[in-house]
């Protein structure tokens, strides 16, 4: 790979950051001090249940590998995941010859990551982790743990711009260790519940996601007008 060099307007920089966390849906500005005392309430409480080696100063960096760790098994059992372009390309060419009826679509998911509401995401992977069925399926995770850890993670992202001390409450940090893990799996949770079942009908031939891109291939209907419904209907 060649090497290249990448300029960037720092004035520029500088003002979409300052606009970036002035977003209060988004983030919360806390003091030094505040932060510290926060921390440091945090460091205990994880160390009561989780033995962690702490790393790049901070024991949230730590438990988020963690996290990653587990998560990521699980994130390769859903049903839309590929690993890269060759494994999806594989994986096309097995589908053989389609019929001409047919066309391929893409989708991307804007602002996937910022757009995640925390607690949404949290009650909605807690459900998933505790099922019975997903207990039976992958067994290398302790629910109550994961999900302790995963709260833990999501609520204490904190960051500085500057001199500016700041605290995520909303989306996922994509600097985070366990970032691609937890939107894929949020997504593919929402998948299993409302978007798989129209691979069994026929509409919808083939359909893969990689977090925020994906793939598919529709199979139109005759008619146009019933084609259009079931297209909306998707």
């Amino acid at each position: 790979h060649g090497q290249y060099t990448r300029t960037i307007d720092l004035e520029r920089y500088i003002k979409d950051g300052i606009r970036h966390i002035c977003d209060e849906s988004s983030y919360e500005i806390i003091s030094d001090e505040q932060g510290a005392e926060d921390i440091a309430a945090l460091d205990s409480e994880i160390l009561k249940w989780l033995h962690v080696n702490e790393d790049c100063g901070s024991l949230i960096h730590a438990l988020g590998k963690w996290v990653n760790e587990m998560l990521q098994p699980i994130m390769l059992t859903q049903k839309t995941y590929f690993k890269n372009t060759p494994e999806l390309i594989n994986l096309l060419r097995e589908l053989g010859p389609i019929p001409s009826n047919t066309s391929i679509f893409t989708y991307d998911a804007i602002k996937m990551y910022p757009s995640i509401e925390t607690e949404a995401c949290l009650e909605r992977l807690a459900a998933y982790l505790r099922r019975p069925e997903t207990q039976a399926e992958i067994t290398h995770y302790h629910p109550d743990a994961l999900i302790e850890a995963l709260g833990l993670v999501m609520r204490n992202n904190r960051f500085k711009f500057g001199d500016v001390l700041v605290k995520q409450i909303k989306g996922i940090a994509m600097g985070m260790s366990p970032a691609p893990p937890i939107p894929n799996l949020y997504v593919a949770i929402h998948e299993e519940e409302e978007v798989l079942q129209y691979l069994a009908c026929n509409w919808l031939l083939f359909l893969k996601r990689f977090i925020d891109d994906g793939i598919g291939i529709w199979l139109h209907h005759p008619d146009p007008a019933e084609d259009e419904r079931r297209w909306k209907e998707f």
